[in-house]
């Protein structure tokens, strides 16, 4: 890919997530955050292993860029809805509180466990690219991220049938 193409990636993926954080939480509204949030990161984790790995041109990846940030962007808007379903209120700073508002010196446990995974994924998914092996050297690191997205999209389906068991006419 061209290299003055490719520094437009980030603002095309981020274009495509201001829609992705608006349309998933009406349908959120209207069939439960869970819901939506497990139906999305699945789609997000099987646009990253099935989508990104065959992309060889531009027009692919560009495409990839736009579709992933839209997919993306539910995640990024429903994830502490989730959070917050699953909380009483009581203790809901412990587990979740916006970066502007500090509560006694805590950011909470998601948080935390989202600046692991911050901190983490970036260097880890650089230390696998590996020039000369598939898809053009990013299959290793196409892999990791699908495998960890799926996962993710695991725990959500796990933490839905815990919540309300396999019924899947719940709005939750």
């Amino acid at each position: 890919m061209d290299e003055d193409l490719s520094f437009y990636l980030i603002s095309i993926m981020n274009a495509a997530s201001i829609i992705g954080r608006i349309l998933p939480g009406v349908l959120a509204d209207r069939a439960g955050a869970y819901n939506i949030q497990v139906i999305f990161t699945t789609v997000m984790a099987i646009s990253i292993l099935a989508y990104w790995t065959p992309s060889s041109n531009e027009a692919a990846i560009i495409t990839f860029g736009l579709f992933y940030g839209f997919v993306s962007g539910a995640f990024i808007s429903l994830f502490t809805v989730c959070c917050a379903m699953i909380s009483p209120i009581k203790r809901i700073g412990g587990r979740y509180v916006p970066s502007f508002v500090v509560a006694n010196g805590r950011f909470g446990l998601l948080s935390g466990f989202n600046a692991i995974a911050g901190l983490t994924g970036i260097p880890i998914s650089g230390a696998l690219l590996k020039p000369g092996t598939w898809s053009n050297g990013f299959g290793p690191m196409i892999l990791f991220s699908g495998i960890s997205v799926s996962i993710g999209a695991a725990l959500y389906a796990a933490a839905r049938v815990k919540m309300v068991g396999w019924k899947f006419n719940v709005k939750r």
